[in-house]
């Protein structure tokens, strides 16, 4: 497993980094990252963006396209260190993964996905959803998935609001995984 790339803020910027790279000059801090704090950060923002309650964060297991949840996230705050593998059957998952189009819903009565997905990512209270996959070197690595009480919230984000942070925590994972 290779070392985590670093984070490197200046001036309320964040750029990443390759183990060994050149930080950039006048850096004001820098700390190993993991893909559980970049995932936490994003779902905080979305939270006051779009009222985003809860989140979900799936790896794909390259050798067997297992999906394993690694990380959860509500408002009251973030469990990692998951194990959980996710059943293929009848998953909305899967489905995103193995498209590698993101995929969101305003209805909740026509959720496809299996009892899992429901439970990780839904609650009575949920008026929509979306799921990005995370793509790095042109293969899905995992997925993230949002819900949040507001409605037709997560439908108004555009691709490219979430490019940026997507495609680093996808590098994060990739790089983990390595």
């Amino acid at each position: 497993m290779s070392k985590l790339p670093r984070q490197t803020v200046v001036a309320n910027e964040t750029s990443y980094t390759s183990p060994g790279g050149d930080a950039a000059t006048g850096a004001v801090a820098t700390k190993d990252i993991d893909p559980t704090h970049s995932f936490e950060q994003l779902a905080r923002r979305l939270s006051d963006q779009h009222q985003v309650n809860r989140g979900v964060m799936v790896i794909r297991n390259d050798s067997s396209n297992d999906l394993g949840v690694v990380s959860v996230w509500d408002e009251s705050g973030i469990k990692s260190g998951l194990t959980l593998t996710l059943p293929s059957e009848n998953s909305l998952f899967h489905q995103v993964v193995r498209d590698g189009r993101r995929y969101t819903l305003g209805n909740l009565n026509n959720f496809s996905g299996n009892f899992f997905e429901r439970k990780l990512l839904l609650e009575e209270a949920t008026s929509s959803m979306l799921l990005i996959p995370l793509t790095s070197r042109e293969q899905v690595v995992g997925l993230i998935g949002f819900s949040s009480v507001r409605n037709k919230s997560l439908q108004e984000i555009v691709g490219e609001e979430l490019l940026a942070e997507t495609s680093a925590l996808a590098g994060l994972i990739e790089s983990k995984i390595d």
